[in-house]
């Protein structure tokens, strides 16, 4: 088994995603949601969509005006790919004791 790191800064190539720890992930179709997380600075309160054949990265626009607090250490997953589950986290200051369901929006 053998790590190998993505080149993702190839010229004229928008960054991935901002540099972030804490995040969670589910895989739905092929591709992978990766929400919330925080940097050195604040905490993300996104959703955004990594498709790694095209090693290209959109924000959900579904789930940017979620009425939710922006968290990190928290748990993200589907278990029928109809909806996710968002649980639990850390706010910054306290741990937060929720949970959300998305619903992505289908073609």
């Amino acid at each position: 088994m053998a790590w190998y790191r993505v080149d993702v800064t190839a010229e004229g190539r928008e960054p991935l995603l901002s540099a972030r720890e804490c995040a969670a992930a589910a895989v739905w179709k092929g591709k992978i949601l990766v929400t919330n997380g925080n940097d050195a600075h604040s905490r993300f309160r996104d959703l955004v969509e990594f498709d790694p054949r095209g090693l290209t990265v959109e924000k959900f626009a579904s789930a940017q005006n979620v009425n939710q607090t922006p968290v990190s250490a928290h748990t993200f997953t589907t278990c029928d790919g109809r909806f996710f589950y968002q649980f639990g986290g850390w706010d910054g200051s306290r741990d937060i004791f929720s949970l959300f369901r998305y619903v992505p929006a289908t073609p």
